[in-house]
């Protein structure tokens, strides 16, 4: 678990995205899973970034936050390899060879 509990929502780097909660299936749902209120928030945000197609420093930051509180999460991993390769090519070779 993460050192320091970190809030999307009281973030201004947050404050364009509208988080996506979790469907469980409505108030009559089989079975639910009693997530953390952090974890719950992170992965409310990051299911909106990966909707929008977004992927930037902020969304690599989301990811690795979301891996540091569930390890196991494959999908967030998927995520967070498939755009970081990107990033690092973006950031470390000059315009040219783009």
């Amino acid at each position: 678990m993460s050192p320091q509990k970190i809030r999307y929502a009281d973030d201004p780097a947050w404050a364009d995205v509208e988080p996506l909660p979790q469907d469980d299936g409505g108030p009559n749902a089989l079975a639910t899973i009693a997530y953390t209120e952090e974890y719950s928030e992170a992965m409310s945000y990051l299911r909106a970034v990966m909707a929008s197609g977004e992927f930037s420093d902020r969304v690599l930051s989301l990811t690795c936050h979301v891996i540091d509180l569930n390890p196991a999460h494959y999908t967030v991993w998927y995520h967070s390899l498939s755009h970081s390769s990107p990033l690092l090519l973006t950031t470390h070779l000059p315009r040219e060879h783009l």
